[in-house]
């Protein structure tokens, strides 16, 4: 494979953003590069538009449970979420509203409320947490079981809190895919000691991200352990969609999911 046009400098400007990270524990570090080389280890798909076929011969589809962030909504998310929805035509994607409406309009939701000025990797209690996992415990039961969780902010937050959680009862999927996370502060000590290193995760973190920082979502990916993947991008708190992060989404969903 002929590297890419100026790939050596930009394996070199990235060399010690990759090496301060290493030491944070993470098994496998990659940032999005320009050139969409994708997480290292995994695949690189030039062209990620493609039918994934049945859940490894079962007979089934795909399903993939997508959850919004803080101020989000259900089929605004998928709106958003359409070039990833479009690239991925063999996935049944389901795009639920978080029962809590945090302005007047009522056009933005939330999985839990916060006290004023308070962040989620601050706060030592999610306001009405319990009742949005009741909400994807029956969603669940109606429209699973999931092979993919995908959550951005509020809602990789909200994944993260209940597959480390031992007192949460939740269908394990396949793969997971945590986007713009933070550290979950209620669920502090559920995430220091899961290490749940059978469960491969992707975890999308952005360079510019001033809402949850990078090394937040990081600090989760160790976590979950060995089969953690982290890949970075150069934008802010946003769910990358552009062709180097399909690529990337692509590479992780193909080596995990027997298509």
């Amino acid at each position: 494979h002929k590297p890419h046009h100026g790939y050596g400098r930009l394996r070199e400007k990235w060399g010690a953003r990759r090496e301060i990270m290493k030491g944070l524990g993470i098994l496998s570090i990659a940032p999005l590069l320009a050139m969409a080389e994708g997480v290292r280890g995994l695949p690189v798909i030039k062209n990620a538009r493609f039918a994934l076929g049945t859940n490894g011969g079962t007979g089934r589809r795909l399903r993939a449970l997508m959850l919004h962030g803080k101020g989000g909504e259900g089929a605004r998310f998928r709106e958003r979420m359409a070039p990833i929805v479009d690239s991925f035509t063999g996935i049944d994607f389901t795009f639920p509203t978080a029962p809590f409406c945090i302005d007047e309009e009522k056009s933005g939701f939330a999985w839990w409320t916060l006290p004023p000025g308070v962040r989620s990797f601050e706060a030592t209690r999610y306001i009405g947490v319990e009742k949005s996992i009741e909400s994807l415990q029956e969603i669940c039961r109606n429209e699973g079981p999931f092979d993919i969780l995908w959550g951005h902010s509020q809602g990789a937050i909200l994944l993260s809190s209940i597959l480390a959680s031992p007192s949460i009862e939740f269908p394990e999927p396949k793969v997971i895919i945590l986007n713009g996370c933070a550290w979950p502060k209620p669920f502090e000590s559920d995430l220091e000691s899961f290490k749940k290193g059978h469960l491969p995760s992707l975890h999308v973190v952005g360079r510019e991200d001033k809402v949850n920082p990078a090394e937040q979502g990081v600090r989760v990916a160790r976590s979950f352990g060995q089969r953690a993947r982290v890949f970075e991008h150069a934008k802010g708190h946003i769910v990358p969609c552009d062709e180097a992060a399909i690529s990337c989404y692509t590479g992780f969903l193909k080596t995990h999911l027997l298509i």
